[in-house]
């Protein structure tokens, strides 16, 4: 393979893990590293006075080309927690590996063994520079652009969940956001079988799998009252301020409190106890009551 598409494989390596930025260079990078042995490659030319001895030493797709060769280099990157060591070595397996997709192949297991290694049957595997290279470099950059998008939005998790709406992967990632004000949208179900578009504020959940919402009026218990058919979390950056009262208290705004077994709804001036938040997400303001 050429080295835009090396590196552009070398950088996917980094992209679906969602390693960041630097190790996705550290990855691209190693990936050149084994055609070191040929003088005519784009990192050849440039260190052209390595390059011409080690062709000269091992040939091209030689002793360079082998995962061997790497594996002390990846392994002291993982023990000495030096992430950007490690990605110059996984760079340096993508190359290997994708090179096996060559007509040719590599022999990938040197000294231990000289059999050529190769992916798929001869008619499947493709030539250096060739229009099937091209196509496949493409592929590559998009999938890049994808799985850099899959990571934005939340993971592979939140991607599934955007597909299939899914309500109860919406409850995993519910569970996951910790203290984050979250909506809960899709359709929801009631009891007596009316179905209605719901966009609500998730105000936490009674035991593992039931969620308590609000609608703006009342309390919805998921699922007591009904149940969604399909479902997405909407996640923001705000976090619930809470204040744990000993006794009671009178709340100066619209609140829900945990009395320890459910979820509440107080008004301005009703008493309360327990987990205090308050509507708005702002933080609760209170008055201990003697």
């Amino acid at each position: 393979m050429t080295a835009p598409t090396h590196a552009a494989f070398g950088i996917l390596w980094a992209a679906i893990t969602g390693a960041g930025y630097l190790p996705a260079l550290a990855s691209a990078l190693g990936s050149l590293l084994p055609d070191l042995d040929q003088p005519q490659s784009s990192i050849g030319r440039l260190f052209f006075f390595i390059s011409n001895p080690l062709n000269l030493r091992f040939g091209h797709r030689g002793l360079i080309h082998s995962f061997i060769l790497y594996l002390p280099i990846l392994i002291c990157g993982y023990v000495l927690k030096q992430p950007i060591i490690l990605w110059l070595a996984l760079g340096a397996f993508s190359h290997i590996l994708i090179d096996c997709y060559n007509t040719s192949g590599v022999k990938a297991f040197l000294p231990f063994s000289d059999k050529t290694v190769v992916l798929f049957k001869r008619d499947w595997r493709i030539n250096v520079g060739s229009v099937q290279e091209l196509v496949v470099c493409v592929i590559f950059l998009v999938l890049i652009s994808t799985t850099g998008y899959v990571h934005a939005i939340g993971g592979p998790r939140k991607l599934i969940n955007l597909l299939a709406h899914s309500p109860q992967i919406m409850l995993e990632e519910f569970q996951r956001a910790g203290l984050k004000v979250c909506h809960a949208s899709g359709k929801f179900r009631w009891a007596d079988g009316r179905i209605e578009n719901a966009d609500w504020l998730i105000v936490g959940n009674e035991g593992k799998t039931h969620l308590v919402l609000w609608n703006g009026e009342r309390l919805i218990r998921n699922p007591k009252n009904g149940e969604f058919l399909s479902a997405t979390l909407q996640e923001s950056e705000a976090i619930w301020p809470l204040v744990q009262v000993e006794g009671f208290c009178t709340v100066e705004q619209d609140s829900f409190y945990f009395d320890g077994k459910k979820w509440r709804f107080a008004k301005k001036g009703d008493v309360a106890f327990g987990t205090v938040k308050t509507v708005d997400g702002k933080i609760p303001r209170i008055k201990i009551d003697k």
